[in-house]
């Protein structure tokens, strides 16, 4: 013993040169942290390429708006009725790159973060595993990397989303004040990034009920959504005469613009394939299954407490968020059923929980009861996932600018440089785009029926320009104009004429 002492005496003390060993735990962290970035980083270059030169009609709005804010640019806005997050964003990276290119940059850097609070959020509620797999699933399914590449608000709002679900899901740990007024501001953000985010806020405010007191939870939460929704209805309230008169015209505007035979209610039921990978629809049974086998096996041996192996359940205290992402599921979709007019992009939100049960169910596949069926089924899930994604490749062989130029940009930068001050450029369709593309002030004709023809020349008072659209059967049609010696056709494309208007 003493011999072992005299060593440890003599022994130099250790060095901050000498080489330490990281704790497990911090090689873990460390690993799943370059994970995520990787995960993160992978996403937004498949939703930034290829970055587009010329964007449609809901895109121009947010960028024409963009230039209202921050610009100045008069000629056509629709702040009046969209939300005005995305459009702020935008505002915000014209003045440190005034290019359409910059907006693509940022919508697909909020696209990107989606996937990382989803599981951040998701990882105590489903596992690590669950919420990993719903995070790729998010990532890089091939509808939402497509949606994610254009710059409309529905992935941004997704993103907003499923960050407040993260808050409400972090304030479970502890019960720190800040957490439920983030959560409450984010949830704002989240419709004033698309105003139909609401019914999923409201349903997820649901979750403020698992605190350990709800009432206060509720009201920190509120003073959160007050915070960031006020200063918009006060705005709204001085500009446009109604604290909800924004809303109001969004709503009143969304239903006019919608066209076409509305869809029936189980049109998202019908279309589940085009919107979400097999693999999710696979995730969801093996949850199922799973879930029978393990109140089969308890109920067999209810003495019991151990689960089987390949079980995969989360928290005792988070199983009731389980269940309430299935009344995520259900109400959202229950939701967007019932309104008549539909898009794949609307039923977005819905991906949050729906990602998280299947990522909980694929993650059935790694938990078998030993150690070959845990490798065959790893094999299969990585067979199954470079599957679903491999799509997402073909993106890269297109150019990473997109060469397009469509006719309503060739049509602007004709007026741009032919047409004469003063003008005023009339339209009925895509009249957003020439609003963005041109200087001329748009006037829009929304009176499409024979009702246009009783009411003219009073509806066009000005002169200037008419763009008429070949194949569209409104009002008015290219054969009256022609025959009308108010207008004279300036220049015809394949799609559509542009004429030159003289009021007198």
């Amino acid at each position: 013993m003493a011999e072992l002492d005299l060593q440890r005496a003599t022994q130099p003390p250790p060095t901050s040169a000498q080489p330490r060993s990281w704790p497990r735990w911090a090689n873990r962290r460390t690993a799943e942290l370059a994970v995520l970035v990787l995960v993160v980083g992978a996403a937004f270059l498949v939703r930034l390429w290829p970055i587009w030169k010329v964007h449609f009609w809901d895109e121009t709005v947010y960028l024409q708006n963009a230039e209202v804010i921050c610009c100045g640019k008069t000629n056509y806005s629709e702040l009046d009725s969209r939300p005005p997050l995305l459009s702020l964003l935008f505002a915000g990276a014209f003045l440190l790159w005034h290019s359409p290119y910059a907006a693509s940059v940022v919508t697909a850097a909020l696209n990107a973060l989606g996937p990382l609070f989803l599981y951040l959020g998701g990882r105590r509620v489903v596992g690590k595993s669950g919420a990993a797999l719903a995070a790729l699933l998010l990532a890089f399914s091939p509808f939402f990397v497509n949606t994610g590449n254009s710059i409309l608000t529905d992935s941004p709002a997704v993103t907003l989303i499923i960050v407040a679900f993260w808050a409400l899901m972090k304030v479970a740990d502890d019960e720190r004040p800040y957490l439920y007024l983030a959560a409450g501001l984010v949830s704002a953000l989240a419709i004033l990034m698309r105003f139909a985010s609401l019914p999923t806020v409201a349903l997820m405010a649901l979750l403020l009920f698992r605190a350990v007191r709800p009432l206060r939870a509720i009201a920190q939460y509120a003073i959160g959504v007050t915070i960031g929704f006020g200063p918009y209805l006060l705005w709204s309230r001085v500009q446009h005469g109604g604290f909800l008169a924004t809303l109001h015209y969004g709503w009143r505007n969304a239903t006019q613009v919608a066209v076409g035979t509305p869809q029936p209610a189980y049109y998202y039921l019908r279309n589940f394939g085009r919107m979400f990978p097999w693999m999710a629809a696979l995730g969801l049974g093996l949850w199922l299954v799973n879930y029978i086998r393990i109140k089969r096996t308890q109920s067999n041996n209810a003495e019991s407490a151990e689960c089987p192996a390949y079980a995969v359940i989360p928290e005792r205290s988070n199983a009731g968020v389980v269940w309430f992402l299935w009344l995520w599921v259900l109400g959202e979709l229950a939701y967007f059923s019932v309104i008549k007019y539909k898009e794949f992009r609307y039923i977005m939100p819905l991906a949050a929980p729906l990602f998280l049960l299947a990522g909980s169910g694929l993650a059935t596949l790694l938990g078998g009861r030993t150690r070959r069926s845990r490798i065959v089924g790893g094999v299969a899930l990585a067979a199954i996932l470079v599957y679903s994604f491999s799509p997402v490749l073909k993106r890269f062989q297109s150019p990473f600018v997109a060469p397009y130029v469509s006719e309503e940009k060739q049509v602007s930068d004709f007026l741009n440089a032919n047409s004469r001050s003063g003008g005023v450029l009339y339209a009925n369709f895509n009249y957003p785009v020439f609003g963005y593309y041109t200087r001329l002030p748009v006037r829009v004709l929304l009176q499409t029926d024979d009702g246009f023809y009783g009411s003219f020349p009073e509806n066009m008072p000005d002169d200037g320009y008419l763009i008429l659209y070949k194949e569209l059967d409104w009002n008015p049609r290219l054969e009256w104009a022609d025959a009308n010696q108010h207008f004279r056709r300036l220049r015809e494309y394949p799609s559509l004429v542009v004429y030159e208007y003289r009021a007198c």
